[in-house]
């Protein structure tokens, strides 16, 4: 046998790079899984379902009918829309929704692929309760500039693009308006985590922030980061940056609940028939640029000296059947955050703002009653 393999050393050689790469996935595999299952925080606790004052939350049953004749024409009523330019030249469409006697405002952040347009059942609760609202597009997602020629495709270099988009719409958008109203945050996913980014590089804007099922951890269909990362860095290697990633491609006006991440199927289908009728809004699938930029970005979100820098209170959301972002982020962050505290909903999906009336009631009660108190 000794003989054999001074004989071939090519093939020698090739048998044990097999062997060594079979051998690195696996412990990848196995060390992820292992990772996973044993993330936790003591500071989390289950969302109270007992919170449910039912206020002015939409049923299911007839939901389009009341989105269409009583939300929409109040939520349009205090509508304006306006375009702010970024320090890298991109217009970035904002829209403001202002009740004249208030003095709290909050501005909120969509999650990827999502727009501004995908929030208005949660203007209208905003709203109802009291408080004025700012919300915009990220670049590269709905009525904002995009960097590519494909409208569906989301392309960023940095994460940090994002906090430019957000310190941009603050700094002329917002802040000439708040004055010296307070001004709370409410994020979800992406959204979530670009906020978590711009708070710990600027950590005086926010009076309080909601982050809902941040992304701190992109999902990446069970693959291990180390892998994935290796995959990114081959394709951009080879001039791939601003194709889809695999599994991902343009809107396919194809409607299937089944694959979602809302808990609500009147819901999405009301937003996904918005979709259909409006191409500024079907932002629908990552480049590999962008997802180099997010497992960048949330590897520099997580570190303890970056994320210890945050002192805004903060009230997190993880949900237990979340597949578009990883739980062990959202852990980690918590832990190493002092002013944040962490609830955990029970046979919810990642859209926690149009789940279920059941999930939704007691959500937006929990919401609504930390930035109050």
């Amino acid at each position: 046998m000794t003989k054999f393999f001074k004989k071939h050393k090519i093939f020698s050689f090739i048998i044990c790079l097999i062997v060594a790469l079979v051998l690195y996935v696996g412990i990848s595999f196995l060390t992820e899984k292992i990772m996973v299952a044993t993330a936790k925080s003591d500071k989390q606790v289950t969302l109270d379902k007992t919170k449910t004052d039912e206020k002015f939350f939409l049923h299911d049953e007839d939901y389009e009918e009341n989105m269409v004749n009583v939300v929409e024409p109040f939520v349009a009523s205090y509508r304006q829309d306006g375009f702010v330019e970024t320090s890298d030249g991109l217009e970035i469409s904002y829209s403001s929704f202002l009740l004249p006697d208030s003095d709290k405002y909050v501005l909120m952040a969509h999650g990827f692929t999502e727009t501004k347009e995908k929030y208005t059942e949660v203007i209208y609760y905003f709203l109802k309760e009291g408080f004025s609202v700012f919300n915009f597009d990220f670049r590269g997602h709905g009525y904002s500039e995009r960097q590519v020629d494909d409208p569906d495709l989301v392309y960023v270099q940095d994460l940090n693009e994002y906090v430019e988009d957000m310190k941009t719409v603050l700094d002329k958008a917002v802040l000439p308006v708040v004055g010296d109203g307070t001004l709370y945050g409410y994020c979800h996913s992406m959204g979530g985590g670009v906020t978590a980014y711009f708070l710990e590089q600027y950590p005086d804007y926010f009076d309080k922030v909601v982050l809902t099922c941040p992304m701190l951890d992109p999902a990446t269909a069970g693959i291990p980061k180390n892998i994935t990362k290796l995959m990114v860095n081959a394709f951009l290697a080879t001039g791939g940056e601003k194709k889809y990633v695999i599994g991902h491609y343009p809107f396919d006006y194809i409607e299937d609940f089944s694959i979602v991440s809302s808990g609500s199927e009147m819901r999405y289908s009301y937003y996904f028939d918005k979709m259909v009728a409006d191409e500024n809004i079907q932002t629908y699938g990552a480049s590999y640029a962008w997802l180099n930029a997010a497992l960048k970005g949330c590897k520099e979100i997580l570190k303890k000296e970056n994320a210890e820098k945050i002192k805004t209170p903060l009230l997190v959301f993880c949900a237990e059947n979340d597949n578009a972002v990883g739980k062990r982020g959202i852990y980690r962050f918590v832990n190493e955050v002092d002013s944040a505290s962490l609830i955990f909903v029970p046979n919810a999906k990642h859209e926690l703002y149009s789940a279920h009336y059941e999930t939704l009631v007691p959500y937006f009660n929990t919401v609504f009653e930390f930035f109050e108190n």
